[in-house]
């Protein structure tokens, strides 16, 4: 195409940047256009650009989901497969020298045994005895087994497990059990002659659920 000076109308040879007969500037139509076009490319470009960081973002939390989802999945099915069992710690004896707590509680179905995890500390200068007797009773039926004795060494923390056996036996379901009762005494001795009680035949009740 043919271009013309619009001042005085010569005729403009291709790419002229001044008119060689008036020396006016050439109309700079042509390069807008080019600018215009190289402006149009970049927005593109960048749209693309902002379009693909969107979808990967989309793309990387559908995944986050899914593995949260096939986590939570994952932990229900080992939850559903392992005994039932609670995780409320219970004081059941506390002075300025004594601490016995119940932290947890599990039912073994394999086993047919409820088993009671005690934290039990001694700040005494003396070794004493702790002593969960006979007569353990769940739901109010009596259980067979449960017997525990421990002597803690003077200033000794430790963690102790009380089995209780025989539940099927007593026709005690174990997994839905409400409650278990038993007695505890703490008594320091010497030959194991027994002396000096603290407490003796202490009513516990627990609360399996």
């Amino acid at each position: 195409m043919t271009n013309f000076c619009q001042s005085c109308g010569s005729e403009l040879p291709k790419d002229a940047d001044v008119c060689i007969s008036c020396g006016k500037e050439v109309n700079k139509k042509n390069n807008n256009k080019k600018s215009n076009k190289t402006i149009i490319i970049i927005v593109v470009i960048v749209t693309l650009l902002v379009i693909g960081g969107v979808s990967s973002l989309g793309k990387e939390n559908n995944l986050s989901d899914n593995s949260d989802n096939t986590n939570e999945s994952n932990n229900k099915n080992t939850n559903e497969n392992t005994d039932s069992s609670a995780n409320e710690s219970v004081i059941i004896y506390q002075d300025d020298d004594f601490l016995v707590e119940i932290t947890n509680w599990e039912y073994k179905s394999i086993s047919d045994r409820i088993v009671l995890s005690v934290y039990i500390e001694n700040n005494s200068d003396t070794d004493t005895n702790f002593l969960i007797d006979d007569g353990i009773s769940i739901d109010g039926y009596m259980v067979d087994g449960g017997y525990f004795y421990k002597t803690v060494n003077a200033n000794t923390k430790t963690n102790e497990e009380v089995s209780v056996y025989g539940l099927k036996d007593n026709d005690i379901d174990g997994e839905n059990a409400k409650e278990m009762k038993f007695k505890l005494d703490i008594y320091q001795s010497e030959n194991y002659i027994i002396t000096n009680r603290i407490i003796e035949n202490q009513e516990i009740t627990y609360e399996l659920n």
